[in-house]
């Protein structure tokens, strides 16, 4: 996932932090955090680059989909409106 940072004024570590600081906690891929899993790590194919969030479905359950999904959704589009503004 990728957005205009600059634009926006809201960059993917920030977005990175508040999915992790928020309820449920949310870990994703971003270059300032790393995934320690070993097959990402082998493979290297999958590291991300600067403004890039990567989100990795490895350990999800059925229906953890939904609420990565709003909040990542509220999240964006809080920072959209900030944007706009």
């Amino acid at each position: 996932m990728k957005w205009d940072e600059k634009a926006w004024n809201f960059t993917v570590a920030d977005c990175d932090r508040q999915l992790r600081e928020g309820e449920p906690r949310i870990e994703v891929l971003t270059a300032s955090n790393p995934s320690l899993v070993r097959a990402l790590i082998e493979g290297d194919n999958k590291t991300p680059q600067n403004n890039q969030l990567q989100i990795i479905s490895l350990t999800m359950q059925t229906g953890e989909e939904l609420i990565v999904g709003k909040r990542l959704r509220d999240i964006l589009s809080a920072a959209r409106k900030s944007a706009k503004a």
